[in-house]
């Protein structure tokens, strides 16, 4: 059993969930068991403490997150292995809530190998928010956000179709977790590869999921030529550049090089006495980063 999330109650009871073996099917599925503060397991919960739920017959289905209604019911979210998003609901004693998805269960098809869901949240009408990340639009992970009505159904009025795919940067974005603020608007934070390690991101949205920001930009596509390089690379993009910047890293993260007033699509980057080695190359317009890119200088 891997255990992923543990809440405690005031009765000093512990629920656990994430996912368990099982012999019959050679498969992983959701767990989810109760303990008393002693220890022991809660008999009463489930069957005889605890519960496996199997959403696809013979598919790894992995539990990471979990949420208590205010009225005790559980809500348990994970994925697939084969593509699904997964979310399901207990009653207070352990079993699977009939009037939620179907028996219990939502079973949502990302269209992609490996959606995540990292985070729940409730918002006041009851409506449930997952947070976490998909690449069903590109080869690199985007921040998810999907909304489901009170009895599991998919919100099609949030986002697009109940689901907002947000990219940070070129590569992988993961969302971790997701709150919503008093005023309603939803906040996630997670993380954002920017080519040789992870910087944090943390995206707002309104209530009708456009991003809560006027300055949004959305992030160019590049092509470096040739990459590695050993005397100068071309670095050619899809949109126009009006003075802009590019700046030049070293593994470190020490800005060693730095070329300003760019405009145009085409940028030609002199490797000079620079020392051999990776590099992260990103450009700036109007105090926003729009492209990140990876570069490798040769002898």
């Amino acid at each position: 059993m891997i255990l992923y999330v543990l809440l405690t109650f005031a009765d000093g009871k512990i629920l656990i969930t994430g996912f368990s073996y099982t012999s019959s099917s050679f498969s992983y599925d959701f767990i989810l068991a109760r303990y008393h503060s002693d220890g022991n397991l809660d008999t009463s919960f489930g069957n005889n403490g605890f519960i496996t739920t199997a959403f696809i017959h013979n598919t790894n289905d992995y539990a990471e997150s979990i949420k208590i209604q205010p009225d005790g019911k559980i809500l348990v979210g994970g994925y697939s292995f084969n593509g699904f998003l997964l979310v399901a609901r207990y009653l207070t004693d352990g079993q699977l809530d009939p009037a939620f998805g179907k028996n219990g269960i939502t079973s949502i098809p990302f269209g992609c190998a490996y959606p995540n869901d990292y985070s729940l949240a409730l918002q006041e009408d009851g409506k449930i928010l997952l947070a976490g990340y998909n690449n069903s639009n590109s080869m690199h992970s985007d921040f998810a956000v999907i909304r489901l009505h009170q009895n599991g159904s998919i919100d099609s009025t949030f986002g697009k179709n109940g689901l907002t795919n947000t990219p940070i940067g070129n590569l992988d974005d993961i969302a971790n977790s997701i709150a919503i603020q008093k005023d309603g608007k939803i906040v996630v934070a997670g993380k954002s590869n920017n080519g040789i390690n992870y910087d944090f991101a943390l995206v707002r949205y309104h209530n009708n999921l456009s991003v809560a920001t006027n300055n949004y930009k959305k992030k160019m596509d590049v092509s470096c030529h040739p990459n590695p390089f050993t005397s100068e690379i071309k670095i050619q993009l899809d949109q126009h550049l009006d003075n802009a910047s590019l700046f030049l890293q070293n593994a470190l993260g020490e800005n060693v090089k730095k070329i300003i007033h760019i405009s145009g699509n085409t940028i030609t980057l002199q490797k000079g006495n620079l020392p051999c080695g990776l590099y992260l190359a990103y450009l700036e317009q109007d105090h926003h980063m729009i492209a990140t890119m990876k570069l490798m200088i040769l002898d």
